[in-house]
């Protein structure tokens, strides 16, 4: 490939998945479009995560549920928010 300014460019990386399905396949491209329609800055627990869920727990028998956090901070706190609401109590003893 050749640029604007004449600097000639080649393809080693060869769009890492197109060896596998082509440049843009139209069943992925439309795939993409939709997951894009649906939304793209989903923070809360949202379809996607619901369906996630439910495989997760579907093939690991031990995993009754699932909550998906981003970060070990968050999963510390969902863990704590649960443990207070199911519990009643409101006093949280830590270790380290």
């Amino acid at each position: 490939m050749t640029d604007l300014d004449g600097h000639t460019y080649v393809d080693l990386v060869s769009e890492y998945s197109a060896g596998f399905y082509g440049h843009s396949d139209k069943a992925i491209s439309a795939a993409l479009v939709d997951v894009i329609q649906g939304g793209i800055m989903l923070g809360a627990p949202n379809r996607y995560e619901a369906r996630l869920a439910a495989a997760v727990v579907d093939r690991f028998p031990a995993i009754e549920r699932v909550r998906f956090c981003n970060s070990g901070t968050e999963a510390n706190i969902m863990a704590i928010s649960a443990a207070r609401a199911i519990t009643q109590r409101s006093k949280i003893l830590a270790f380290r």
